[in-house]
């Protein structure tokens, strides 16, 4: 009956009562569209600081062995 009413269906769309139903005259038929969209964004992250303890260095100094960048995720 869709079809001949020039309603088609993609894959993921949903008849309410199911398509297997008996149709009588006057019954409401339900077609829930369903849609898939992917959405990407892009966030900075913040560099993370290891600090690590040595004896070489007086307490209370810091020495940046390598510097951190932000990354994106």
């Amino acid at each position: 009956m869709l079809k001949e009413d020039g309603i088609g269906l993609l894959a993921k769309d949903r008849v309410l009562p199911n398509l297997s139903t008996p149709l009588y005259e006057g019954m409401f038929i339900k077609v829930i569209r369903v849609r898939t969209k992917v959405v990407t964004s892009k966030a900075s992250l913040p560099s993370k600081t290891i600090i690590r303890r040595t004896k070489s260095i007086l307490k209370g100094k810091r020495k940046i062995i390598r510097a951190g960048k932000e990354g994106i995720l």
